[in-house]
């Protein structure tokens, strides 16, 4: 209960009882369990404990507790993956032991995907939970269903690449290259699993003072700001907002959208993309993809204090068609600040294009977010040339 009004002080809107929101706030991401910290939900869990001993003498108490038992475990399980997300992507790296533990929440974050998994299906969907019919209804919350298939979280990956690239660029400054890199060396000798031995090779790299090169054209707007904007802010109409990207509105007329090139909120140089009043926008830049090729993509993004909601995807193109989404991350709600989104993904076999997405959801007509500095290359494999920073 504390930690669900400690929640609802941060998320909640005013109302004349104290601020509130819907339970389903975050309900298809893993902010959910940001409500818990880990130390709440191992109290829990203890609680849990005691009450099942409590219990025993009386079935039907018992089996209340079992199923909340049942339930709780798999959330004790994702908020230790979540916050061990939050240390990658907010704690800073400057000691070697930090280092070490960005490494070990890295490793801790896959370990317990499959530990969701394994959990699901022995314990939540097992031979003992078929005596309780809660448990046979259908699940088609997408995060049940990709936590059972032992999917790891599209928002995994920018935590990952957070923390390794900190501690990557940490280690290089404070040991040299040579040696950062004989570090990062024997930290893959010893993974065997495939998406963090391709994360751990990557942060190699990076020690080396190997990078990834922008392939996508303006990524900082500053030609289109130039041309369009010497004096102030221009709106974008349909045609030259092409030179941002592929912009997609979904039910334009239920807002009075703007798309501005502005220099009065550049991250970076003179110029950025501001949105104001949109109700449904998906911006995508993207280049063709080598297969099997690992690839960096980031932005950054500041929004005010309207309301609205912000998301960023990577996405690639199959050969047939189709499409898949190998990363993805909700924008926290901190107005009036930029912030830094990257991720590395590999291409799968199959794909033809990768897609860096920024997608602009319900704001109000006060609302605003700004884009600027958008990168997407492939890192160079470790037998390329070295591209030093």
């Amino acid at each position: 209960e504390a930690g669900y009004e400690r929640w609802l002080q941060r998320t909640g809107k005013p109302h004349p009882f104290g601020r509130d929101i819907t339970s389903l706030s975050g309900g298809r991401s893993l902010e959910q369990f940001r409500v818990l910290t880990p130390e709440e939900a191992a109290r829990a869990a203890a609680a849990l404990k005691e009450a099942t001993t409590a219990a025993q003498d009386d079935r039907r108490a018992a089996e209340r507790v079992e199923i909340v038992r049942r339930i709780f475990g798999l959330i004790h399980l994702a908020v230790q993956q979540f916050w061990a997300m939050e240390r990658l992507r907010t704690q800073p790296v400057r000691s070697v032991a930090a280092a070490k533990q960005a490494v070990a929440d890295a490793r801790h974050l896959v370990a317990l995907t499959d530990q969701m998994c394994d959990y699901i299906t022995q314990t939540i969907e097992g031979p003992s939970a078929r005596a309780y019919e809660l448990f046979k209804r259908s699940r088609r919350d997408p995060i049940y269903v990709r936590m059972k298939a032992g999917e790891p979280a599209p928002e995994l990956g920018f935590a990952i690449t957070a923390g390794l690239s900190a501690a990557a660029n940490y280690l290089r400054e404070a040991i040299g290259p040579e040696a950062a890199t004989a570090w990062w060396r024997g930290i893959c000798d010893s993974e065997r699993s495939p998406l963090l031995q391709a994360a751990f090779r990557s942060a190699q790299q990076r020690s080396a003072g190997v990078v990834a090169e922008n392939l996508l054209d303006d990524p900082s707007f500053e030609s289109l700001g130039r041309e369009l904007a010497p004096s102030g802010d221009y709106v974008l109409d349909r045609t030259h907002r092409r030179r941002i990207g592929d912009v997609r509105c979904w039910f334009p007329e239920r807002t009075p959208y703007r798309i501005v090139v502005t220099n009065e909120e550049a991250r970076s140089g003179d110029y950025a993309v501001m949105f104001e009043h949109c109700h449904r926008l998906r911006l995508s830049r993207w280049v063709r993809a080598r297969p099997g090729s690992r690839y960096r993509a980031g932005l950054w993004v500041k929004h005010n204090e309207g309301d609205g909601t912000y998301r960023i995807a990577v996405d690639a193109k199959r050969k047939d068609g189709s499409y898949c989404q190998l990363a993805a991350h909700t924008v926290p709600h901190r107005p009036d600040q930029w912030q830094h989104f990257v991720v590395e993904v590999t291409a799968p076999a199959d794909a033809t294009n990768l897609f860096l997405r920024l997608f602009v959801t319900n704001q109000t007509a006060t609302s605003r977010c700004w884009l600027d500095d958008l990168f997407l290359g492939r890192c160079p494999a470790p037998s390329d040339p070295a591209q030093s920073e």
